[in-house]
């Protein structure tokens, strides 16, 4: 997990190094697009826990022997939208 998380990283911070900052219609674009999402993201974050079982089977077992885990998934850094 820690590897596909590195590799994400590594990804973003290329894509903000090739940004082109010095632009001050992108960096407007990039501060209207921050702002719209800060603005909306308590209830992105609030969407996203509803999702969440309220069981406690959902989580892993504390002993070894009848740990359960979520199905893999992708390790695309990019979620998949077909």
């Amino acid at each position: 997990m820690k590897q596909v998380l590195d590799e994400c990283v590594a990804v973003l911070n290329q894509s903000l190094e090739q940004f082109p900052w010095q632009s001050s219609r992108a960096y407007g674009d990039w501060l209207a697009q921050t702002y719209y999402y800060v603005q909306h993201s308590t209830r992105l974050l609030a969407s996203s826990a509803a999702r969440c079982p309220l069981t406690s089977a959902a989580a892993p077992s504390t002993t070894a022997s009848a740990r359960t885990f979520p199905k893999k998934r992708s390790t695309s850094c990019w979620r998949n939208t077909t």
